[in-house]
């Protein structure tokens, strides 16, 4: 059973750096709530829609494929 407390997420964030997806949703503006908003026009404040939710999706599978297609790396090593 998952413990919810007010340092969850953070623990969270920095187990997964590095991770492809952390990178990707980094790489993207994908990543929170903030960047969703400023780079996607997807509004705060209220859950995602099926719509948007399939769109971040997109945006994050469309960014990762091309890494592969050109050989990069979607690791990062930097601390």
């Amino acid at each position: 059973m998952t413990v919810w407390t007010t340092d969850f997420f953070t623990k969270t964030v920095w187990t997964l750096r590095g991770h492809p997806i952390f990178v990707a949703q980094h790489a993207t503006a994908t990543c929170c709530r903030g960047c969703l908003a400023r780079w996607h026009g997807i509004s705060k404040g209220c859950p995602l829609s099926e719509a948007e939710i399939d769109y971040v999706l997109d945006v994050l599978r469309r960014w990762l494929e091309r890494q592969f297609e050109e050989g990069r790396p979607v690791t990062s090593t930097s601390d």
